[in-house]
């Protein structure tokens, strides 16, 4: 009888000590800074800083090929991350007919997006980009507006 209750008392004890390590485990990145995560071999990685009312890439052109943005939502409010390419200048991309949100469709030639996040978080996405004018912006109703876009190259 004694060694089976030694035996219960080890057992309940290493469950313990597992359910304790792994709720550390699953609660340790809620209240740490955004880490960086390395981009795929052979991408070249872009920082864009999304703020009320700015996106600011770390750099304004890329190489063609593999381009992988790290999209970190500094501001207060939850913001997305478009990449478009187009002839269009920045400034001037075909707004819906409701004006709150750029016509995503009918400014690109091409387009990729992170979709919305919250702020005080990072997403990231790798795409394969050729040669050409983009534009970067928060699609968001109304963001946009705000001045919620910069150009960015690829060469």
């Amino acid at each position: 009888m004694a060694f089976k209750r030694v035996l219960r008392v080890q057992l309940l004890l290493g469950v313990a000590l597992l359910a304790a390590a792994l709720a550390a485990f699953a609660c340790g990145g809620d209240d740490e800074e955004v880490q960086p995560t390395a981009p795929p071999s052979g991408a070249t990685s872009v920082r864009v800083v999304l703020d009320e009312w700015s996106v600011t890439p770390n750099v304004s052109s890329v190489p063609a090929g593999r381009v992988t943005f790290e999209a970190v939502n500094e501001g207060a409010a939850p913001h997305e991350l478009v990449v478009l390419k187009t002839d269009l200048p920045a400034d001037g991309l075909i707004m819906q007919t409701d004006g709150g949100k750029v016509d995503e469709e009918a400014s690109a030639e091409m387009m990729w997006e992170i979709e919305e996040f919250p702020a005080g978080r990072a997403e990231s996405a790798t795409y394969e980009l050729s040669r050409g004018k983009y534009v970067l912006f928060c699609n968001i109703s109304g963001h946009y507006k705000l001045g919620m876009f910069v150009g960015f190259q690829v060469q």
